[in-house]
């Protein structure tokens, strides 16, 4: 399929073919603060902020980014990491991230990390650690 692009007309299928009927498909979506943006979905880079996909497992490529400043010091940070998730048909996940900040008088720690929730607000997977390079997608 190559690199899919998403319009202002609602989630990109990432199924070939027809449209389906919601119980057919599963729903990923990005949280509205945008500091988890999926990249990639298997091994194809997508771009917008929904998508429609298959039932079943569902590789997500996702780049975290924290920007904040403590003390005099400003940040900004960007990780990426890899999530294996069931999506099961009829049902909506939104990816969050999950940024943490630990300060001691001599430093700053940020974590970035991502967690995917069903629409029922139940973890269905997460990360702790999206330190990685960003990944090579199609």
């Amino acid at each position: 399929m190559g690199g899919i692009t998403a319009c202002a007309s609602g989630p990109t299928p990432m199924y070939e073919g027809p449209a389906r009927a919601p119980q057919e498909y599963a729903l990923i979506e990005e949280a509205e603060s945008r500091k988890a943006a999926v990249i990639g979905i298997g091994d194809e880079f997508v771009s917008g902020d929904s998508w429609l996909v298959e039932p079943g497992n569902q590789t997500l490529w996702i780049r975290v980014e924290a920007r904040g400043a403590r003390f005099r010091l400003r940040y900004k940070l960007a990780g990426y990491c890899m999530l294996e998730f069931p999506a099961a048909a009829g049902f909506a996940y939104t990816v969050s991230p999950v940024i943490t900040v630990a300060e001691t008088a001599a430093s700053i720690r940020v974590g970035l990390g991502v967690i995917i929730h069903d629409g029922e607000q139940n973890a269905v997977a997460g990360h702790t650690d999206c330190t990685g390079n960003q990944p090579e997608l199609e």
